[in-house]
Formats: structure tokens, sequence, C-alpha cells
């Protein structure tokens, strides 16, 4: 609570009812608070911070700058506070990676194309052992934060071109780590799956399940949750009795923490979910109440009382760690469920199963809360040329 302002030359103090002082000034369009025991150490905070400014503004505009070093002053700079943390530090990573001890050494003002390509192209197909390889996902997101660099750099007058607009992506055959494509499981896989979630304990008394995650892993196979989506689910958002499922926040795993000085990874929890359209209300039928009212009686049975669907004998929320442990533990059991069955890969079931069903796309994109039509119809273009083929198959005109 502040309770006294005065003013003094060009700033003007705010006194706290602890005896602090903070003072708000405005530098280059950008609000910035300074705090102090007196009037006089919030100055000297002020001075330090402006002579901090000048300096590498300095920095920033010799021909001496590097391309790590605009990096590190673009990414907190233009992206920090626009972009999800999750994609924040993917963009991190990317640096750190792949620029930072490569062509991130060189002048910003001296990197030409053929640079650029030359780190795609290495990076594609690697010359010497070195070198990690990148998959084609990979490859983009290098050379897009490469780009987006440069496209700010040439709008601060940092440089007269962008060398990275011409930079391009070899084709699949000269790229050596190919592309992992999703797939879903088919209905025998989904049985057997099914099979081992709901596998009964035989060595205890209680009738509890084998697998206590498998009844998590059921859910999402049956109503295509993001995985951060069910980890994230309360009872407070299940409605059995109107049978429907509240999705309105996700956990964004494993973000780095900003505020703690050693910069820790942890499980975020964000109100709303991945995408604008990821907040939505979804239907569910008597198969899901099922495996909803069985993790309730497990609960009872193991004296588990906590706020989470998805959760831990201690009651605590879930992680996606562990919950890939379960599964990957599930899969091991099984003779015909693929061994690189992943979390997404129940979702993309889910999705998958529904447009063979003859489910419209357009009702698939809502419940399974993506951007828009078109991500649902990029993601399951697969599926729908299977469905054309087979169709093609049943006309018979002449």
């Amino acid at each position: 609570m502040i309770i006294k302002a005065t003013k003094v030359k060009d700033m003007t103090f705010f006194q706290r009812d602890n005896g602090s002082y903070q003072s708000k000034v405005t530098i280059n369009g950008k609000r910035k608070t300074f705090y102090g025991k007196t009037k006089n150490e919030v100055r000297l905070k002020y001075q330090e911070y402006l002579h901090e400014l000048e300096t590498n503004n300095s920095r920033l505009q010799s021909d001496d700058l590097t391309l790590n070093e605009y990096i590190e002053y673009w990414l907190p700079t233009y992206k920090l506070r626009t972009i999800e943390p999750s994609s924040y530090d993917k963009l991190e990573r990317v640096y750190n990676n792949q620029i930072h001890n490569t062509i991130g050494r060189k002048h910003l003002r001296k990197i030409t194309t053929e640079d650029i390509q030359s780190l795609i192209d290495n990076y594609a197909s690697p010359k010497d052992d070195k070198t990690t390889p990148l998959a084609k996902s990979g490859l983009k997101r290098t050379r897009q934060l490469i780009n987006q660099c440069y496209e700010k750099a040439v709008q601060e007058k940092r440089v007269e071109i962008n060398p990275c607009k011409d930079v391009f992506i070899p084709k699949d055959i000269f790229i050596d780590v190919k592309t992992k494509e999703q797939f879903s499981l088919d209905y025998d896989e989904m049985e057997e799956l099914k099979e081992l979630c709901l596998t009964k304990n035989r060595t205890t008394k209680q009738d509890t399940y084998k697998y206590r995650d498998g009844l998590v892993l059921m859910i999402i196979l049956n109503t295509g949750l993001r995985c951060g989506e069910m980890l994230a689910l309360e009872w407070s958002d299940v409605d059995l009795k109107n049978k429907t499922l509240n999705i309105n926040k996700i956990i964004q795993n494993k973000v780095v923490d900003r505020t703690d000085k050693n910069h820790k990874r942890v499980d975020k929890v964000k109100d709303g979910s991945k995408t604008p359209c990821g907040r939505r209300i979804i239907p569910i039928n008597d198969n899901i109440i099922f495996y909803f009212k069985e993790i309730q009686k497990n609960n009872d049975l193991l004296g588990i009382d906590s706020n989470y669907v998805a959760c831990t004998r201690t009651g605590i929320r879930q992680t996606h760690r562990n919950l890939l442990r379960s599964l990957r533990r599930i899969v091991e059991c099984g003779t015909i469920i693929p061994e690189e069955t992943t979390l997404h890969t129940l979702r993309h079931t889910f999705g998958s199963t529904l447009i063979r069903k003859g489910v419209a796309i357009e009702i698939v994109s809502k419940l399974m809360g993506h951007a828009n039509i078109m991500v649902t119809y990029n993601k399951y273009i697969h599926v729908i040329n299977e469905e054309k083929a087979k169709a093609m198959e049943l006309v018979n005109i002449i």
C-alpha cells in the first residue's frame, strides 16, 4: 500500500507502508519500476539502468555485434512476454543447441545467405560425427529463429537485408533423420490396450486395478484430450449427471521458471488451453462415465483424496513423465500394440476413429480443440485419403 508521493527533479518517489521507496519511469516507451530503502538508492538504481542501456545500445549498434549477441538481446526483448513459456523455451533450446556454437559467433552484418544455408544443410546431413542431425521440424525451427531475428534487425536498421530470406529446407531425401509419422491404433490394438488397462490386481484382497493410470489412459483414448488437459482436469470439471467435461486449463510440461535464479523446470498450470478453441465443453457417453466412476471407486478403496482426476497415491497431480511411464509399462505387456505408442497416439487414435466412422471434420475439430478446421484437416489428411480410397472401391457405376 503506497501512502505518500513526493517529486524530486525528474523522478516521482512513492513511499510504501514499510518505509521503502519506489519510482516508476518510462524509458523508450517501456514502464520500469525501481525500488530502494531510500530515495537516493532508488535514483542510483535508475542511473545504473540508464548506463547499462546506453552501453548495450552502443554495443548493439557496433559493426562487431555477433549473431549470438543480437539473439540474446532479441529473445528477452521481443519474445519473452509475447509467446507461451513453452514456446519461448523451444526458441532458447534452438539457440543454445544449433546456433550458439556455430553461426552465432559470426558478425551479424557479415553473415550471408550461403552461411545460413550451409548451417541448415549440415544439420540435415552432417559432414562429421560431432553434429547431431535434425529432422525437418528442427531445421524449420532453426531457420525460423534466424529469419525472425534478421527481420527485426532490418527494422532496427542494424543490417540492410535479411540473408535468411532465400534459405530453403532440403528435400526429404537429403535429410538423414526422417520425420516420424503419426499413427493411430487399429481396433484390435485398442481392444488389447483396453483389456490391459482394466486388469485387476490379483495379489490383494481389494478390488483395485493393476495399472491405476490405465483408467486415465482410457479416458484420453475416448475423449481425445491432450495430455496436459487430462493432467489439469479436476473433479469439479467433470459433470457425470449432465455428461460433460469442462476443459478450461492445461498443464505446460517442464517449462523454465524464470522467477527462479537457477531457472528450474516446473509444470505450469495455464488457464484456457493450447489454442483459443481449446477451452471447450465435451459431451461424454456412458462408456467414458464408467471410467470416471471406476477411478472414484479405486480412490475410495485406496484411501486417496484428491481434486485431480489423474493423481498419485498421495493425491497430488500426476505428471506427464509418470503417465507416459505407465503407458509404456502397459504396452510392454501387450502383444500387438506398437511399442512406439505415445500419449499423443491415443489422442490421434480418437480423431482418426471419428473420421473413419464418418463424423464431419468440423465436429472432430471442435471436439479436439484445434485452432481451426485446417489444422484438423492437415493432421488427418492421411486418414481422409484412406477413406477416399475405400469410397472409390464401392463405386461401380458401369
